[in-house]
């Protein structure tokens, strides 16, 4: 092999990928690595913008050329975009290789591997001050929530026993339910966060059909959803292979934290779920999950305090909604230790998608069958068919006080609550107030009727309930006149 023949295997065989590019972004050359990783086949990725690669790192100006490179011996820590719009984490360096003309080469390394190590050397670095102020917050949270289920058990068996209509007794039993299963989930959450901590938590792989697997989950939640007349929609994408290896019982319940949070926090329109197949390699293919709803959102500066342990986003929604802060916390672990990322993009006030990636495997009879069906899946195409499915927009206007899409909702909301009311069903009838509570928010005699309707609600007093009723009906009348 003659000596300049060395530079050209040297790029070809690397580790990491090498991204030849010139100053219009236009991409010169690659190495295998960069098309293996990024799922091009071979010199598919000559003429490609390097902004498709590197969204967000680089820029171009008005003229075209590229500006805002940032070249030098500074790694950077960004993501890598692959030919489908999904993405992953990666050291990243730019360097000038030319002047005359301008030319790039990028250098990256895929970073997902070095994930654990890094967590666990943050967890070195947290200070002993932060740590006992985390851990006291999570004390006070898991107190209070066990303490509610307890006390709930606790009144309502002592009113059991002084009571002897059976429709009595079966409404009782079935707050008593309710309450043990809410004890049971923090408990769980509780025990997986410390499995995880010790280190002691470990996935059990089993093949598993994944369309089975959805309809479990959507069997679980549309009573909820029902409940809170919300429309629960499930989709699974064609390309997603019909039995996998992986662990079913942990990645539902990721799915089933993140859904019941949707159902919660939403107090009409939808919740969409998708299942895609975003990438396959011979016997491993990574699914892709994707929980919209329109519920109420969370801003850009709160969006951090969702993954860290014992938090949520203001205390405020730990007392109206519940939970001790453990639930997204436990499933980002999990979700990781599945090779795999979580994310959430969201406004507020406008609902938000979250999302996650896990790595299976596949049969080893179906690997040739399912390498057959590989399809190309834009990311960018599903969430805005998504997005579509689930009607935000059709929610914005619902929202915004007096046009024909509020009005509707709004006459629909008052019928529902009104036939809760006369047949005694308190708990949904408080669920169809809080949706009036949004719908009439801008207006303030509405907002206080409401209020005092809520109260005789949740006193379960007919004559106020209905009485706070029709003053709300008529305010209601008298506006639209």
């Amino acid at each position: 092999m003659e000596l300049h023949n060395y530079d050209e295997y040297i790029i070809a065989t690397a580790l990491e990928m090498i991204i030849l590019f010139d100053e219009k972004g236009k991409i010169l050359a690659t190495n295998k690595r960069a098309e293996a990783e990024l799922g091009y086949q071979e010199n598919e990725l000559l003429g490609v913008s390097i902004e498709r690669v590197l969204t967000g790192l680089v820029h171009k100006s008005e003229d075209g050329t590229l500006i805002d490179v940032v070249c030098g011996q500074e790694v950077l820590e960004g993501s890598i975009y692959r030919k489908n719009q999904t993405c992953f984490p990666a050291d990243i360096k730019l360097e000038c290789v030319s002047e005359e003309p301008m030319a790039y080469v990028c250098m990256a390394l895929n970073s997902r591997e070095r994930v654990g190590a890094v967590k666990e050397l943050d967890k070195v670095k947290n200070e002993a001050g932060q740590a006992e102020r985390t851990k006291n917050e999570f004390v006070a949270n898991v107190t209070h929530e066990l303490r509610t289920p307890v006390n709930g058990i606790l009144g309502h068996v002592q009113n059991l026993l002084s009571i002897e209509d059976r429709p009595q007794q079966k409404k009782t039993m079935e707050i008593i339910e309710r309450c043990c299963m809410d004890m049971n989930k923090l408990i769980n959450n509780i025990l997986d966060f410390s499995k995880l901590q010790a280190n002691k938590f470990t996935l059990e792989e089993r093949e598993f059909d994944v369309r089975e697997m959805m309809h479990h989950v959507e069997d679980i939640h549309s009573s909820k959803a029902v409940e809170k007349g919300l429309t629960l929609q499930f989709t699974v994408n064609d390309n997603v292979p019909e039995r996998v290896v992986g662990d079913e019982l942990r990645i539902t319940q990721v799915l089933n934290n993140l859904i019941s949070n949707a159902i919660k926090f939403t107090s009409a329109g939808k919740v969409v779920v998708q299942a895609i197949k975003t990438l396959q390699k011979q016997d491993e293919a990574e699914l892709f999950f994707l929980v919209i709803d329109s519920g109420i959102g969370i801003s850009e500066a709160e969006k951090d305090k969702l993954f860290k342990s014992f938090s949520q986003v203001d205390a405020s929604i730990t007392r109206r909604y519940g939970g001790s802060g453990l639930g997204l916390v436990v499933c980002k672990e999990i979700v990781e230790l599945m090779r795999g990322s979580i994310n959430v993009e969201s406004e507020k006030g406008k609902g938000s998608i979250f999302s996650f990636s896990v790595m299976i495997k596949l049969p080893a009879d179906s690997v040739m069958e399912e390498q057959g069906r590989v399809a190309e899946t834009s990311i960018l195409d599903i969430k805005e068919n998504a997005y579509s499915m689930a009607g935000i927009d059709e929610i914005d206007m619902m929202y915004q006080y007096g046009t024909p899409e509020n009005l509707q909702a709004t006459q629909e909301t008052m019928e529902k609550l009104v036939l809760c009311i006369e047949m005694g069903n308190w708990e949904k009838a408080e669920g169809f107030a809080e949706n009036l509570k949004r719908l009439l928010e801008c207006k303030e005699e509405c907002s206080r009727l409401i209020f005092r309707l809520e109260l005789a609600i949740r006193k379960e007093n007919y004559e106020k309930a209905m009485k706070a009723y029709e003053m709300l009906r008529d305010n209601i009348g008298r506006e639209e006149e």
